[in-house]
């Protein structure tokens, strides 16, 4: 069991100019109201089995907002260790895209990479983390194997080095100017490499460049504004006008050689790809901060839950393709209702980021358009299939 759905995205083009972008989804947004009428328990057993796209994700999204809404008692150090698994999560989500659309995209399907040794990360970083893997149940405590979690640490570190970059990934950060990446580009040792050297090549650095508004921090109420009375999801009034964007590229953009990309190249294709490479490039040091924090003294004891209104939790989670909310309302002690806004909510909306960065594509021939236009949304990354029609 799973969920499906896909958007569908029209270009239109007059005298070799995008003239409008059209974006339709058939993702069906309220799935959740299945939950209604049911013990919490039930919902949470649910979720990876509706969501097997970021499972681990969607899985503490939901532990924090019942465990908010319920009061329950959340165990220190709970919350760094299920970060460590989300961003494991992460990390084979972005080698995923890496490998199966990257070689098309540089149009050597073949020139693929061995994506085999983090298939498994999450649920491994799970394993070495809590008692059973069981991460994500209520009031669940972290009991780690400081060793092995280590070792799976390091391990990632060498495939980084041996697939991605062909230098180690603290070397490879060291590259903060853009004329360092340029060489590494150039040297196209790794299939990462050869494509961000293909897109400079082809004049592709600056495509789809469109003024990027970072999706603001959000308060308990404002993920409450995200929903309606029949189950439609609406953005918030603040950014109604011009949906937030939230991605690997807004989560770096404070990064030293994003700043320099952004500088030279806009917020193009360019940037966007460096982007996923600059956050795999960094999570190791952030699973090591992580770790250490998750095992400071007094990680046992226990901490209550923070709820802003009783009854009511919001869990919200960076997930790889962006920022996931998933708000749940109890009464009597059973679900009365439950929401859930994935990135693709915001990044592909209508009017969001996604069909600002395509209206500003080169109105080229319609192959060539087509193919800038699969870069983009690759870069940015549904949770969902798509198709395009250039017309």
């Amino acid at each position: 069991m799973g969920i499906e759905g896909q958007l569908t995205i029209d270009i239109t083009c007059d005298a070799r100019q995008v003239q409008r972008v059209d974006i339709s989804s058939t993702r069906p947004v309220r799935i959740a109201a299945m939950f209604q009428g049911k013990a919490p328990g039930q919902a949470l057993a649910a979720i990876p089995l509706l969501y097997s796209i970021c499972a681990k994700a969607q899985c503490s999204a939901a532990a924090q907002a019942y465990e908010q809404a319920a009061g329950h008692e959340v165990a220190a150090g709970s919350g760094p260790a299920r970060e460590m698994i989300v961003l494991a999560e992460t990390a084979r989500e972005h080698v995923l895209r890496i490998a199966l659309d990257w070689p098309g995209l540089l149009g050597a399907p073949g020139a693929g990479l061995d994506a085999k040794a983090v298939m498994g990360l999450p649920d491994k970083m799970a394993a070495v983390l809590f008692e059973q893997g069981a991460a994500f149940a209520p009031g669940a405590r972290p009991a780690i194997d400081k060793g092995a979690e280590r070792r799976l640490i390091d391990e990632f570190e060498n495939f980084l080095a041996r697939e991605l970059f062909g230098q180690l990934a603290a070397d490879w950060l060291e590259r903060t100017q853009v004329d360092g990446v340029n060489m590494w580009a150039e040297a196209g040792e790794t299939l990462p490499a050869r494509l961000i050297g293909a897109v400079m090549a082809r004049g592709w650095a600056r495509a789809g460049g469109a003024p990027v508004d970072a999706l603001a921090d959000m308060s308990a109420d404002d993920f409450a504004g995200c929903f309606v009375p029949g189950g439609q999801i609406r953005v918030p009034s603040a950014w109604e006008a011009a949906p937030g964007e939230t991605s690997c590229l807004t989560r770096q953009y404070d990064q030293a050689l994003i700043r320099n990309l952004c500088e030279t190249y806009g917020n193009g294709l360019l940037t966007r790809l460096t982007a996923r490479l600059l956050e795999l490039a960094r999570l190791p040091g952030e699973w090591r901060a992580l770790l250490a924090k998750a095992e400071e003294p007094g990680g046992a004891a226990v901490q209550a839950a923070d709820a802003n209104v009783p009854g009511c939790g919001a869990g919200a989670v960076e997930a790889a393709r962006g920022r996931l909310i998933h708000l749940m309302t109890l009464d009597r002690g059973v679900v009365a209702d439950y929401h859930i806004l994935a990135p693709t909510e915001w990044n592909f909306h209508p009017r969001g980021p996604a069909a600002k960065c395509l209206a500003c594509l080169p109105g080229a021939d319609g192959a060539e358009l087509k193919a800038l236009a699969g870069l983009v949304i690759t870069a940015i990354d549904p949770c969902v299939g798509y198709q395009v029609r250039v017309h």
